[in-house]
């Protein structure tokens, strides 16, 4: 019950499977004669689908991922420290690196001149770097940027994992309002305002299916995510020998 109310458990997996079965949801509630205990008792059932399917979410997002980096060449967090791929100013890259030989000296971060000469070794050290800051900034009161940044990534990528199943489950739904909408004006020339109004909603959650939740989209909080965790590293005094302690 305590990893419910977690904040990331929440937005980066609860929430991408709500809007995933929100139009099924909506159409239901829109057509189907049913009381208030009934509606009580669905809003619990739904809920108990999207805690449940929230961890295939999860894993189709990390499945998923791999693709996504590769298309861009690596992840956002790790080609961020290199020289060629990187979009920080020189300076500030510079500032990093050298924070990051402070804090990890034996791993001799590359230089551009040997990152030109081993491309594939100096990311494989990068990746190191990442994994390092990973693991010591997991602290949410001392980094919170770094988580924020980090549950708004989720939150992107699992949706946007979930886009082929997400338009599949919206145009169904507005195919059988579309239908019902017509039988029920071919019976009587009034119509509820509510099942028009989960049409409007359907149809713009539709075009955010395929306009909106795309892999540039993902890719904007991947970076935001990337900058914040690098940045942290400048806040680590002291962190390395900690870390070291902790694992021996």
């Amino acid at each position: 019950m305590l990893q419910l109310l977690d904040i990331y458990v929440l937005q980066a997996r609860l929430v991408p499977m709500f809007v995933l079965l929100l139009p099924v949801a909506l159409t239901a509630m829109a057509w189907l004669p049913r009381g208030a205990a009934d509606y009580v008792w669905g809003i619990l059932g739904t809920l108990g689908a999207v805690v449940l399917l929230a961890e295939l979410g999860r894993d189709l997002g990390k499945q998923r991922e791999r693709a996504l980096f590769q298309s861009w060449g690596g992840g956002p967090a790790t080609l961020i420290l290199s020289h060629r791929h990187s979009w920080l100013d020189r300076h500030s890259l510079e500032r990093y690196h050298s924070k990051l030989r402070q804090l990890l000296p034996t791993l001799q971060v590359p230089t551009a001149t040997e990152e030109a000469q081993h491309p594939g070794d100096a990311l494989v050290k990068y990746e190191s770097c990442v994994q390092y800051l990973r693991q010591v900034t997991r602290d949410r009161q001392r980094f919170p940027l770094v988580f924020a940044e980090n549950v708004s990534y989720g939150f992107r990528r699992n949706l946007w994992a979930m886009r082929p199943a997400g338009v599949f489950l919206t145009i169904t739904a507005l195919g059988i309002d579309g239908i019902l909408i017509y039988r029920a004006l071919v019976v009587s020339e009034s119509l509820p305002v509510a099942p028009i109004l989960v049409f409007v909603l359907e149809i713009l959650l539709l075009v955010l299916w395929i306009v909106r939740f795309r892999p540039v989209w993902v890719k904007t909080a991947a970076r935001a995510y990337a900058a914040r965790l690098i940045a942290a590293c400048q806040s680590l005094e002291g962190v390395l020998t900690k870390v070291t302690h902790a694992i021996h």
